[in-house]
């Protein structure tokens, strides 16, 4: 499945037979390869993901200093919410002034963790604390 998300592109393939999984990731290295060679693409891997991006320094963490540096955000306490490994940059970001969660299995670049199921509740809970 393709995912157009405006400047980038991402093309999941979870619901691919996992013999098939090596042949699309070549073939779309061999489509990819002369766009990454001239410095017009990166390709960032995730869970049964292929990220193209355009070739410029920014990520989740950087978005996530970009906002925080825009009021009301100034002097907030962010928390981020991840699962993926495009998600480590997110976490990076709120070292030391928030907290950041993974969700899934314990991962090194997050305070803490926590299973899918439970994001919705963690997410109303929030919710009702702030009214």
């Amino acid at each position: 499945m393709l995912e157009d998300k405006g400047a980038t592109l991402s093309l999941h393939y979870r619901l691919v037979d996992g013999e098939q999984v090596e042949d699309i990731k070549r073939d779309l290295s061999e489509l990819v390869g002369p766009y990454k060679e001239r410095g017009l693409v990166r390709v960032t891997a995730g869970k049964k993901v292929i990220e193209l991006r355009p070739l410029i320094d920014w990520d989740k963490g950087r978005a996530v200093e970009w906002i925080l540096g825009r009021e009301p955000f100034t002097a907030t306490f962010p928390i981020y919410i991840g699962d993926d490994e495009t998600d480590r940059d997110g976490f990076r970001a709120v070292k030391g002034i928030g907290a950041s969660i993974y969700v899934g299995s314990e991962d090194v670049e997050a305070n803490y963790h926590m299973q899918q199921s439970s994001v919705f509740g963690f997410l109303r809970w929030l919710i009702d604390l702030g009214t």
